[in-house]
């Protein structure tokens, strides 16, 4: 299906004003799916997820993490201590 520019900012602008509990997952099949092979491998595996900004690095990992066990944590500017304290703080009330 091929969609024009403004198509695709028309779709963007209603699911930004549909609201948040309504938001569709669209699109990142393939990372999901290398997501989830990797959590379903019994394996100890790490997953660096970067990028430029906006451009749904966020909303894969919340995504990724829908009905399963987990801590979410993102690193604040700011100390290596104040990280370890926000960062002990997810697990202590995960």
């Amino acid at each position: 299906m091929v969609y024009n520019i403004i198509t695709i900012k028309l779709i963007a602008i209603i699911l930004y004003f549909y609201g948040e509990k309504n938001k569709m997952f669209i699109g990142r099949n393939e990372e999901l799916a290398s997501l989830n092979e990797r959590y379903d491998s019994g394996r100890y595996e790490c997953a660096v997820i970067w990028g430029r900004r906006r451009v749904g690095k966020t909303e894969l990992t919340t995504e990724f993490v829908k009905n399963k066990r987990h801590i979410y944590f993102t690193a604040a500017e700011g100390t290596e201590q104040k990280n370890i304290d926000i960062l002990s703080k997810s697990i202590f009330n995960g």
